[in-house]
């Protein structure tokens, strides 16, 4: 069941980067029946509507209202690809928890902890 999960959200995060955005007149746009939208929010467990509206549109909270807003094409490209970006370091965070959990439950014979320690140069 692990496994699966982890394959979910690595199937989603792939999908998320193949929604298509388009912009029309001064703002983004996605279809409604994207396919690859359709498969990510699907994959994610969340309501596509409400994913596809806030990659296209932004909030603004004051002090007595909520101002909601469309965004412009690109800014909706680097939204769409923050959140994949979120969900994938937050699942290999997860990953590397989880190892070094199962390590640690491990008992070493000369007391020393047991790690895994990953170096990102890119990151």
């Amino acid at each position: 069941m692990f496994c699966r999960n982890i394959f979910r959200i690595c199937a989603a995060i792939l999908h998320l980067g193949n929604i298509q955005i388009s912009s029309i007149g001064e703002g983004a746009f996605i279809k409604e029946d994207d396919v690859a939208l359709i498969q990510a929010s699907h994959l994610l467990g969340i309501d596509k509507s409400h994913l596809r509206k806030w990659i296209i549109s932004k909030q603004i909270n004051t002090r007595t209202e909520k101002i909601v807003t469309s965004v412009k094409e690109s800014q909706a490209i680097a939204g769409r690809d923050s959140i994949a970006k979120f969900i994938y370091c937050a699942l290999f965070e997860w990953i590397v928890n989880a190892v070094n959990s199962n390590l640690e439950m491990g008992s070493n014979d000369n007391g020393t902890k047991q790690f895994i320690g990953v170096l990102d140069i890119y990151g």
